[in-house]
C-alpha cells in the first residue's frame, strides 16, 4: 500500500489501546503482556496485601478491581490455548494464597481456595467476560 508515492512497511502486530493485536489472531503475546502488567500492579499493592489493617473482603475486592482487570482487559477477543487458561489460572491462584497467606507447609486444593475467597475459576470469569 502507498500514501504519497511512499511504500508502507507490513507488520504481523501492532499495539492498539494497551493490547497487542495480531494479524492471525493469535494472543499469546497479549497474555504475556497482561500477566506481565498484572504481576506488576499486584507487586505495587504489596504494602496492602501485607497489612492486617485491611480485612480479607476489603483486600480481595481491590484485587478484583485493580489486578484482574487489568490482566483481562481485552481477553473478550483472545483466542485461547489450554496452556494460556493455565497460565492464568495458576496466576490467579497464586495471588489468591499471597493474599490469603497460604505458604508451602500448609495447602488447600483450588476449589477450597476459591470457595474460601468466594472467587470464581479463571476459566468462569473468561467465559462471562465473553
Amino acid at each position: 500500500m502507498k500514501v504519497d508515492g511512499t511504500d508502507l512497511p507490513t507488520t504481523e502486530a501492532f499495539t492498539y489501546l494497551g493490547s497487542i493485536v495480531r494479524y492471525d489472531g493469535a494472543a499469546g503475546n497479549d497474555i504475556k503482556s497482561r500477566l506481565s502488567k498484572a504481576r506488576n500492579t499486584f507487586r505495587m499493592l504489596n504494602n496492602v496485601w501485607r497489612s492486617s489493617q485491611y480485612s480479607t473482603t476489603t483486600t480481595l475486592r481491590l484485587y478484583q478491581s485493580c489486578v484482574l482487570s487489568t490482566l483481562l482487559y481485552g481477553s473478550e477477543c483472545w483466542r485461547m490455548t489450554e496452556s494460556d487458561l493455565t497460565k492464568l489460572s495458576t496466576f490467579h491462584t497464586k495471588n489468591l494464597r499471597r493474599i490469603l497467606r497460604i505458604f508451602w507447609p500448609n495447602t488447600i486444593s483450588n476449589q477450597q481456595l476459591l470457595a474460601h475467597c468466594n472467587q470464581e475459576s479463571m476459566e468462569t470469569i473468561v467465559t462471562r467476560r465473553r
